[in-house]
């Protein structure tokens, strides 16, 4: 039921992301000014248009996947370890800081290797639509690891989740 928890998580946000990119890849403003003016057609947006989409959400689902292995990969540790008391449990936060780096980091190679590392592809586009897509998706993803983390971990592992013990008692209390 954990690993679901954390994967649901990362399944809601990753929604959340793909939509919003899809949306903002379809405004006007979303590509270069100097491409607009010269292009001949409207068929020639349109396939700008699709072209960025084909290049943006891509990278967003590469990149939640990522952070759902991370989460699970986390869940495996918190479902193996038995801590005696918080002190115990506290010492798993250094896995689990880890991982979360981990997750922003490759996310940050990941636009990088898909996105900015491809001029001819990226040239198209206005580098403001850019930095919101890959900005949304790094902040979906560290929302995602956070919370499928945090949710997923048992409650003798509260302490080695920052803020999980605090959402658990919350849940009790409802």
């Amino acid at each position: 039921m954990r690993f679901l928890t954390a994967l649901l998580i990362h399944v809601l946000f990753w929604s959340l992301v793909a939509l919003s990119i899809w949306l903002i890849s379809g405004l006007d403003g979303s590509l270069n000014h100097s491409f607009v003016e010269t292009a001949e057609r409207r068929l020639q947006i349109k396939l700008a248009f699709d072209d960025m989409r084909g290049l943006l959400l891509p990278f967003a689902s590469v990149a939640f996947v990522q952070s759902t292995v991370l989460s699970l990969i986390w869940v495996l540790i918190a479902t193996r370890a038995n801590p005696i008391n918080d002190r115990q449990a506290g010492a798993y936060r250094g896995a689990w800081a880890g991982l979360f780096v981990a997750a922003v980091l490759t996310v940050l190679g990941i636009a990088w290797l898909m996105i900015w590392s491809r001029p001819l592809q990226a040239a198209l586009q206005n580098p403001t639509t850019l930095a919101l897509s890959v900005g949304l998706t790094v902040i979906g993803v560290t929302l995602a690891y956070y919370l499928g983390t945090a949710f997923a971990t048992r409650p003798a592992l509260g302490s080695a989740v920052p803020g999980a013990a605090v959402l658990h008692r919350l849940g009790r209390r409802s």
